[in-house]
């Protein structure tokens, strides 16, 4: 859903995202990307609206990675983390200020947790040191998230991605 609620946004598996708005009588936007059949089109696994209405888009692929977009009369990619040797991203929490994003991306030698700052459009931290997890969340104000699942959890700075302390 919208920020406001007033749409919804979705992503298939050939890459393709939909809008439709649910104040005006379905009115659909459509950003369409070519496909053919190929593997490497970017799919959306995760969605997520920023606080000022862009969204963030985490794909499958080694030519999918993380899009900022931003949604009008038309749906734009305005910038995107395409990391060398990447696979995918299947998950995305952005910080309630709308100015973090936190995502694990699985690359060739396992899973990292990638740090980016929406302003501009950029890695600011890197996590490759954790245990194997199931969920992950950012705090309120955005300055920490932390890794739970397969032993302990773990709090770690968004700022720069530094374990900050392990809770057992």
């Amino acid at each position: 859903f919208t920020p406001d609620g007033s749409g919804v946004l979705a992503g298939d598996f050939n890459g393709h995202l939909r809008y439709w708005s649910l104040a005006d009588a379905g009115h659909t936007i459509e950003y369409e990307r070519a496909y053919q059949g190929d593997p490497n089109t970017p799919t959306a696994l995760s969605i997520r609206f920023l606080p000022d209405g862009r969204f963030v888009t985490a794909e499958s692929s080694s030519t999918g990675g993380l899009r900022l977009w931003q949604l009008g009369d038309a749906i734009t990619e305005l910038a995107e983390i395409d990391p060398p040797g990447f696979s995918r991203a299947d998950v995305l929490a952005v910080a309630p200020n709308g100015r973090q994003i936190v995502t694990p991306l699985d690359y060739e030698d396992g899973f990292h947790v990638e740090v980016v700052d929406v302003d501009p459009f950029v890695v600011v931290g890197r996590v490759g040191d954790f245990q194997q997890f199931t969920g992950f969340a950012l705090s309120d104000d955005g300055s920490l998230f932390v890794t739970e699942g397969v032993g302990p959890a773990r709090l770690y700075n968004t700022a720069d991605g530094s374990l900050n302390r392990t809770l057992t």
